[in-house]
């Protein structure tokens, strides 16, 4: 069923990038629910904000680690040649995998 309202398409996009948040570093729901326990009303305020950059991070997110993953199986035959200890290529392979996690 495709949502016809605005909240109705950020639940979409929250329940679809659930599993990116999970190993995302960065978690924007965790801020805004202290807001929220301290004050109520600030924290509902801020909500929307926060629901949107996180969507928008998470989106970001997993844009990254697609690229990544294509980066990496498009230039293993970098990383295997007799010179690769002499370029960048490990240190790209090595940012691509740890920075996500």
């Amino acid at each position: 069923k495709v949502p016809t309202t605005f909240q109705g398409w950020m639940a979409l996009i929250g329940k679809t990038l659930a599993p990116a948040e999970e190993v995302s570093p960065f978690k924007l729901g965790q801020i805004q629910q202290l807001i929220q326990d301290v004050n109520k009303d600030a924290g509902l305020f801020v909500a929307p904000a926060f629901v949107m950059g996180q969507v928008l991070f998470l989106i970001a997110f997993v844009l990254y680690l697609i690229a990544a993953i294509f980066a990496i199986v498009l230039d293993f035959d970098a990383a295997e040649c007799a010179c690769a200890d002499e370029h960048w290529v490990w240190l790209y392979v090595l940012l691509a995998t740890a920075i996500p996690t």
